[in-house]
């Protein structure tokens, strides 16, 4: 599974403005910066936001796809609600990962997975690994790439006050053989996101490709492990940048 992960972008503060933003404010400087939007680029589009060093379900995320007249990186609810959906956006609580293996299948995400698929940008992912002293949390990256994309699907649902909320899922596959060491939990399946590159990034989020889905499917398929880094880190919820700062040793594949 895939529950939380970091976006955030590059940008160097120049000195003044972080003067000016302290003198305004007077707040630390770790505060002024989470203020301030980074640029986040991605399959050549930009957006500002500010940077998240902790996402998690329910929030609004950058979402990346190829549809006419919309922004093609713009936020989305993490959680997918499906348009079809009754009740309240709060009562699905298990929406923000959509398996590999019935995505194509599944009620609430076959229409997505053929029509309205999307891209994921993150620059890193938190999985947890049970130890017989507990929990260890592990920062899991792609080997060179500053920001890697994992396959979503999207919906739009019409909320009680007659607003659309865009909301997405991440697809999630089997661990390869890094994920299986990092996301062990006894008696339970490792699993890890989709992660795409290259050419299969556009394949993925092309609105012309779900007349193919056999080929849309092959891709669900775990990244290499060897173009993989995880390292272990704080187990703290917040939004402090030294929650990337690894405490341990990378882990080795199985």
């Amino acid at each position: 599974m895939c529950g939380r992960y970091t976006i955030f972008g590059r940008r160097a503060l120049t000195p003044e403005e972080m003067r000016d933003a302290e003198l305004s404010d007077r707040r630390p400087p770790r505060a002024v910066e989470r203020e301030l939007r980074w640029t986040v680029e991605f399959m050549g589009v930009g957006i500002d936001m500010v940077p998240n060093f902790d996402a998690s379900p329910t929030q609004m995320l950058p979402i990346y796809q190829e549809v006419p007249d919309l922004d093609a990186l713009a936020p989305a609810r993490w959680g997918l609600v499906p348009f079809w959906w009754r009740g309240k956006a709060s009562e699905l609580h298990h929406t923000f990962n959509a398996r590999a293996e019935t995505v194509d299948t599944s009620k609430a995400y076959r229409d997505p997975f053929r029509r309205r698929r999307c891209l994921v940008p993150m620059n890193s992912f938190y999985e947890w690994q049970e130890t017989p002293s507990g929990k260890v949390r592990h920062l899991v990256r792609v080997a060179g790439a500053e920001v890697f994309g994992c396959a979503g699907i999207w919906d739009e649902w019409t909320q009680p006050d007659g607003t659309q909320l865009r909301s997405f899922s991440i697809v999630t596959c089997p661990a390869n053989e890094l994920m299986t060491v990092v996301h062990y939990r006894r008696g339970k399946e490792p699993r890890m996101p989709v992660i795409l590159a290259g050419a299969d990034l556009s394949h993925w989020s092309d609105p012309d490709a779900g007349s193919e889905p056999a080929a849309l499917k092959a891709l669900l398929k775990p990244f290499p492990s060897e173009a993989m880094i995880a390292c272990p880190v704080r187990s703290r919820a917040d939004q402090h940048a030294d929650l990337l700062e690894p405490i341990g040793p990378p882990v080795r594949p199985a």
